[in-house]
């Protein structure tokens, strides 16, 4: 039902206004709680007693549809809030359920590689069942890791394997169109981005596998053939205490931590060693959905002493692994990866993790003290302040993070910037950055069934087990060059079929220009050609060119719907150049039709 004005306001606007000024007004569903349920009794006696009360709004049945019908005709009367609505009591669903987020983040990755293929082979759009399906694992309290056991063993395990599925379908549709010739050493690679980057491919030889690395365009297709010997680094220095490239220098002290990096711009600002760090997490309510503000204050533990040995060389990647006990029962593995040429080093960690009542951390002290903070989030780019201020700022002590964040100085330069593979919980004050890997609630399904904390946390939390979990970092200069681009480089892996192509699919199209830009995503469309979606990252605007390996016989803008939008600012510069206008933050979308 919706009523006339809202509760707070009622008496004032009952002595203030006449009816005919009263224009705000309020909605409210039936049902009881997250479960719904439909009308009662006492709603519906409620209503009786609304519709004609003294100094009270007159409520009436209605439709959510009428209820935007009225505010739309309201429109230029209603204040306008521009900025994060922050959800303060559920803090803890950016981390639970941390295996359920990354095999919801492999499924989508999976879905963005079938769908490139798709692209740069003429194919047809994949299944809708699939993407049927992903959406489905985003239903209420699912995706957020607040559900039941049981909805994460069933739907974890689908998505795992809709992952194998659609990677496979992707492999077959390119080894088709690219006549491979499975008998051949080597292999073909595909890039699913549609933006340039090195990778490092373990290339079958035979009986063995080689490693090589191979800068790939975007949506390019490569036959990688096994080198008798690989490329040396210019540099290699590599110890127990040293992982040095000679484009970054990582060193580490004699317990396993992290210590201090170098480039060729100088040292990053790292204050203090880095650490896996335990706090405790016990929410008086709520687990799955709640960390409360001690959990982030208090420390009470570390990973215990980590002895690093090299377990790779170069001199196409070099690796350092250490080992260690963690809280009461966990251990944690920690492979430090350094490539060659490249500017980021990656951490690889697995946990076998069994406590209760913990929030593990990696915690991340750094110089890098500008007021403000930048957050990946989807399609956008979130800054939020890391020194102390008001009241809404001191609250999120525990914010959502997608695939990066990154601090600096008051410029947005020289400061640090943290990769990762899915959506986690951060916090971030001071320069001091906590990354959120695990936690470890109480199924849902006990948590009202004793108000005693001791009594209601069952033996084990749904979390326990093994976990695999990638971030990296790397010198953050300002967001000129996006950072989910750079994200997006490490952690979603190339299409590799075994063999060697006889026919190489084209390139379909090269993006160039503001390079805040990152063409973030390319599927077929619904009725034919594709759509290729550019995404401004920095709150910046300008001019991006597409340039086509054909000539499209049209380029134009749409909306998400793939229906055509006026004023897209798309023209014809050259047969095959197309130059788009974009604003600050847009998503751009092009329908392409050869």
């Amino acid at each position: 039902f919706s009523a006339g004005d809202s509760p707070g306001a009622l008496a004032w606007c009952a002595k203030n206004y006449r009816q005919s000024d009263v224009n705000s007004e309020l909605m409210s569903y039936v049902g009881v709680g997250d479960g719904g349920g439909g009308t009662t009794i006492a709603t519906i006696e409620q209503m009786r007693r609304l519709g004609n009360l003294a100094l009270t709004p007159r409520a009436k049945w209605g439709s959510a549809e009428s209820f935007f019908e009225r505010l739309e005709a309201k429109r230029a009367k209603l204040p306008t809030y521009e900025g994060e609505l922050y959800l303060e009591f559920h803090r803890g669903i950016f981390t639970s359920q941390t295996a359920f987020k990354l095999a919801h983040r492999q499924f989508e990755a999976a879905l963005q590689s079938w769908e490139a293929v798709c692209v740069a082979t003429g194919g047809e759009p994949v299944p809708e069942e699939h993407w049927q399906r992903l959406v489905f694992s985003q239903f209420h309290d699912a995706l957020p890791g607040s559900s039941i056991a049981l909805a994460y063993q069933q739907l974890g395990d689908e998505l795992r394997q809709r992952t194998t599925d659609c990677l496979s379908a992707a492999k077959d549709e390119l080894a088709k169109a690219s006549d491979v010739d499975a008998a051949q050493p080597g292999c073909t690679v595909f890039n699913p981005l549609a933006f340039a980057r090195t990778v490092v491919v373990d290339v079958p030889d035979g009986a063995q596998k080689k490693l090589v690395s191979v800068t790939l365009r975007g949506l390019e297709t490569a036959v990688v053939k096994p080198l008798a010997e690989p490329a040396a680094a210019a540099k290699w220095q590599v110890s127990e205490r040293v992982l040095d490239n000679g484009v970054v220098r990582a060193e580490f002290d004699d317990i396993g931590r992290l210590t201090g990096v170098r480039d060729a711009a100088g040292a990053w600002p790292l204050a203090e060693p880095c650490d896996f760090v335990l706090h405790p997490d016990f929410p008086p309510s709520f687990d799955a959905w709640d960390i409360d503000h001690c959990a982030v204050q208090r420390r009470i533990g570390t990973a215990g002493p980590m002895t690093l040995q090299v377990v790779e060389q170069g001199p196409v990647r070099a690796i350092l692994r250490s080992e260690a006990g963690l809280g009461e029962r966990s251990r944690l593995q920690v492979d430090y990866v350094l490539e060659a040429g490249a500017d980021c080093i990656r951490l690889d960690i697995t946990v076998d993790w069994q406590e209760k009542a913990r929030l593990l951390k990696f915690a991340v002290p750094s110089s890098a003290r500008g007021r403000q903070a930048f957050f990946g989030a989807p399609y956008e780019t979130v800054a939020r302040s890391q020194v102390p201020g008001l009241p809404r700022d001191e609250a999120a002590w525990e914010v959502p993070a997608t695939r990066w964040l990154a601090t600096g100085d008051d410029m947005g330069c020289n400061g640090l910037l943290v990769l990762f593979e899915r959506t986690c919980g951060v916090n971030c004050r001071d320069g001091s950055i906590g990354l959120s890997l695990l936690r470890a609630p109480q199924d849902p399904a006990h948590e009202f069934s004793s108000q005693c904390v001791s009594d209601r946390r069952p033996q084990h939390s749904p979390d326990n087990g093994t976990h695999h979990m990638r971030l990296a970092m790397a010198r953050f200069s300002g967001l000129q060059s996006s950072p989910a681009a750079r994200a997006e480089a490490l952690f979603v892996p190339p299409v590799i079929v075994p063999g060697l192509a006889r026919k190489l699919p084209a390139t379909p199209f090269q993006v160039s220009g503001l390079a805040s830009v990152m063409p973030a995503w390319v599927l077929p469309a619904s009725d034919g050609g594709y759509i290729v979606r550019l995404h401004e990252t920095a709150g910046c605007s300008g001019t991006v060119h597409v340039e086509f390996a054909q000539a499209p016989r049209s380029v134009a803008a749409v909306d998400l719907l793939e229906q055509p939008q006026d004023g897209g600012g798309v023209r014809r510069v050259q047969p095959k150049v197309f130059e788009c206008r974009i604003g600050s933050h847009q998503l751009l979308s092009l329908k392409v039709v050869s």
